[in-house]
């Protein structure tokens, strides 16, 4: 063991076939010798398996376990030899480090159900999870390792989240226009949209000619198939999930004839030749909806991506935005829920107020991260904002779970914070679709119970006239059109 021990000093951790070929040189001993000897090690050297082809696994010394040469070699390790893990970590690369629970499926190439010769998704996620690689995050989010990937940007995952949302939606729409898709069949992102035992961006039967097939009396559909990547350029590592997809499904004898898109902003030339090549159908966002549509969705990723720093030195660009999607086919209507908390951050940017849109705290490293929607800095005080642009009224449970997790929580973090703890503190809610009887009679009895803190909450009534007494009619008009309830 001391040979292994020497090695993994000198050169740090490395996949177990690597490792016995070093062995084996240095000991001069046979490779199956050294493969035994590799097995019946102890601590301090540790194994991992992560899915590595032959077999394999990462060995390390406990010492080095969560160094940056730890991290690094296990980043390359994975992809150079465990493609299936690696794809759901790219996702995550490109996706600014983050990815929605109900998503992530999409971008790997693992079955969601039960699969010769493959890995389930579960499993992996569960492996990857357990090792510390991918972690739980905020509303049903995963992030990677920080150790893994350095330029984590949560707004901007978010931004593209959005984006991603309604560019899906847009899509659907076209394909049912076209009569390419069954009317009312399509599935989007997480909405259990599989097909072939993989989840993928969109799914929908298909009747076109060519695609479905006739068995006896009956009418087999084929299938439409989508997956998007947008935000920044695609390259082939990024496509690699898609093309793996692709070429499995080919290979089942019994799967249903379908048609592959893949939605992008833009792809490298090069791999746009190898996507065609497959027989893959590439929808740029610019070619498929417009070049407006394309301008307009990149302001919206590249607002709510810097939305802080946008609503402290130049709000009036939150309106620009507002205004240039509300042009593009009426969908701005569809993104009240998304866009409501720069809404608010725009109203205390009026009060000269810093503040943080979708701020990220860290109340402790037992607890998962909460974010809070729009955090207001006063002089003297301090508000925590809650968001809501709902078409029914919060209900108790809604507000309930607000007064008796959100806020104690928060203001725990707050009070450990050398620059908060002195302020006096302001939880609001606000909902423009209001709150249920049941929901403010709750909000009244612990309004008038607490004493260290106040607790404000606003429903749409309130909020109009809190913009109307900005006299900014653009705003307020904004407010009505598109956020209030109809």
């Amino acid at each position: 063991m001391e040979g292994l021990q020497r090695i993994l000093k000198k050169h740090g951790p490395m996949l177990s076939g690597k490792l016995g070929e070093k062995l084996a040189n240095q000991e001069g001993i046979g490779l199956e010798t050294a493969r035994q000897r590799l097995c019946r090690t102890g601590s301090p050297i540790r194994k991992i398996a992560l899915g590595y082809k032959n077999n394999q696994s990462f060995v390390y010394l406990q010492e080095d376990f969560n160094s940056d040469r730890y991290w690094d070699a296990i980043k390359l390790s994975l992809e150079k030899s465990s493609k299936a893990y690696y794809a759901l970590l790219n996702s995550c690369f490109f996706h600014s480090g983050f990815a929605k629970k109900s998503q992530l499926a999409a971008y790997g190439f693992s079955p969601v159900k039960k699969l010769t010769r493959h890995l389930l998704y579960s499993s992996i996620i569960g492996n990857l999870q357990k090792n510390g690689l991918i972690s739980e995050f905020v509303d049903e989010t995963l992030e990677i390792n920080d150790k893994l990937f350095k330029q984590k940007n949560y707004n901007r995952f978010k931004a593209i989240e959005i984006a991603k949302t309604h560019v899906m939606q847009d899509f659907h729409d076209r394909m049912r226009n076209l009569n390419f898709v069954s009317y009312n069949t399509g599935k989007c992102l997480g909405e259990h949209a599989e097909f072939g035992k993989f989840q993928w961006g969109f799914t929908s039967p298909s009747y076109l000619k060519g695609l479905k097939r006739r068995i006896g009396e009956r009418v087999l559909p084929g299938f439409i198939v989508a997956d998007i990547l947008i935000g920044k350029k695609v390259d082939r590592i990024d496509a690699e999930f898609f093309l793996q997809k692709i070429e499995i499904l080919q290979q089942q004898t019994k799967a249903r004839p379908f048609i592959p898109f893949l939605i992008c902003s833009n792809v490298e030339e090069r791999t746009f030749g190898q996507l065609k090549s497959r027989g893959i159908a590439i929808g740029r966002v610019s070619e498929l909806f417009g070049p407006s549509y394309a301008k307009a969705l990149q302001l919206l990723i590249e607002t709510i991506a810097d939305a802080t720093k946008i609503i402290n030195t130049n709000p009036d660009q939150f309106i620009e935005l507002c205004e240039k999607i509300s042009t593009l086919n009426d969908k701005f209507k569809n993104m009240k829920g998304d866009l409501f908390e720069f809404v608010v951050g725009y109203f205390y940017s009026r009060e000269h107020s810093p503040l943080e849109i979708g701020k990220i705290i860290h109340p402790s490293e037992f607890q998962p991260p909460k974010e809070i929607d729009v955090f207001v800095k006063g002089f003297n005080a301090l508000k925590v904002v809650e968001c809501k642009a709902y078409k029914s009224p919060l209900n108790e449970t809604e507000v309930e779970d607000w007064l008796t997790d959100h806020i104690p929580v928060v203001r725990k973090w707050i009070s450990s914070q050398d620059d908060y703890k002195s302020k006096d503190l302001v939880f609001e809610l606000w909902c423009t679709s209001g709150f249920e009887s049941d929901a403010i009679r709750l909000l009244k009895k612990h309004t008038k119970s607490v004493r260290k803190y106040d607790i404000k909450y606003f429903d749409g009534s309130a909020i109009a006239k809190k913009f109307k007494r900005l006299k900014d009619n653009k705003s307020y008009d904004l407010l009505m059109r598109y956020f209030m309830p109809k």
